[in-house]
C-alpha cells in the first residue's frame, strides 16, 4: 500500500518590463512528515480530552490567580451549566454564600503553588438551580499550556454528610441511653 504524499506549492510569476507574464517559478516542499506528526498531534489531544472527560470527579485548572482555565464535563453536571460559563470565572462565583472562608481557600491555592504539596479540603458550593451543596476538593500544582497551573478535582459529598449527620444522631440517641 502507497502511502499519499503531501506538498506544499508556492508559485511566483516572471514578468517582463512591460508587466506580462512569461513565466513562472516554482518550489514544492514535501511536507508529509509534518502532516503525519499534526495528525498524530490531533489524535493525542482527543484521546487527553477525552480522558478528562471521562473522569467522573470534576477536574478544574486554574491559573495562578484562581480564575477557572478548563474544567471537564464532570464538573459542568456537578453546576449543571456549560464549559463556557465556568471559563474566566473564579470558585467565588461558584460558592455557596456565607458558607466558606474564601481567604482561607485563596491561601490554600498560593501554599499549593509555593509548595507544591497537594491539599484537600471541603467547600460549600451552589450549581446554576441554586442548589447548595458540599464538595472535597483535592488541589495539586501542575502545568497546562506550559504555566503553572492548579489542578483541583472536587467530588460532591451531599451523601457522605447525610451518612454522617445520621451516624452522629444514631451515637446521640446511644449516649442519651447509655445515661439515663
Amino acid at each position: 500500500v502507497k502511502e499519499k504524499a503531501h506538498f506544499e506549492s508556492f508559485f511566483n510569476p516572471i514578468v517582463d518590463e512591460d508587466n506580462n507574464i512569461i513565466g513562472a517559478t516554482a518550489l514544492a516542499r514535501n511536507i508529509t512528515n509534518r502532516i503525519q506528526n499534526e495528525n498524530k498531534l490531533k489524535i493525542s489531544e482527543e484521546n487527553l480530552q477525552s480522558l478528562f472527560d471521562s473522569v467522573a470527579d470534576a477536574i478544574y485548572v486554574l491559573d495562578t490567580s484562581g480564575i477557572f482555565i478548563n474544567v471537564n464535563k464532570s464538573a459542568e453536571k456537578m453546576y449543571l451549566c456549560s464549559k463556557q460559563e465556568l471559563i474566566g470565572k473564579s470558585c467565588k462565583s461558584v460558592a455557596a454564600p456565607n458558607l466558606n472562608d474564601l481567604d482561607k481557600v485563596y491561601k490554600i491555592s498560593q501554599e499549593v503553588f509555593e509548595t507544591g504539596a497537594p491539599c484537600t479540603f471541603e467547600f460549600w458550593a451552589v450549581r446554576k438551580n441554586g442548589e447548595i451543596f458540599p464538595k472535597e476538593i483535592v488541589a495539586t500544582k501542575g502545568k497546562y499550556l506550559g504555566k503553572n497551573a492548579l489542578i483541583a478535582t472536587a467530588r460532591d459529598i451531599t451523601e457522605r454528610k447525610k451518612n454522617e449527620r445520621s451516624l452522629q444522631k444514631s451515637q446521640e440517641k446511644l449516649q442519651g441511653i447509655f445515661n439515663l
